[in-house]
């Protein structure tokens, strides 16, 4: 499936049959709407990696390391191949989920 990135004219979306549109590839090629790109998508979709350090919290689904914040508290952020996530940073709790909120986060603060 080729993602319609730029338009020459402004019914391409509703009219995709009678307009010339052009997607952007992976290495940021223009190619026309219609051409064979499917399956260089799918290709390089399976190329796509697992954050390392990353905690499986449902299918397809991860939270990944981010680093620390200037406490030490462990920071982490969604990841997915192929669902929608928040950009949003969590932190572990107690019982090994995530939180946003940071006060019940269980961070050793050294205090």
């Amino acid at each position: 499936m080729v993602r319609l990135t730029m338009c020459r004219m402004a019914l391409c979306f509703t009219l995709p049959a009678l307009v010339a549109c052009q997607a952007v590839t992976g290495s940021g090629e223009r190619q026309a709407a219609g051409s064979d790109s499917g399956d260089q998508e799918l290709v390089e979709e399976s190329r796509v990696q697992i954050p390392a350090g990353a905690i499986q919290t449902g299918d397809d689904f991860y939270m990944a390391p981010i680093g620390k914040d200037s406490n030490g508290c462990a920071q982490f952020k969604p990841w997915s191949k192929s669902l929608m996530v928040p950009a949003a940073i969590y932190y572990r709790k107690a019982d090994g989920g995530f939180t946003l909120n940071y006060s019940i986060a269980d961070c050793d603060t050294g205090s």
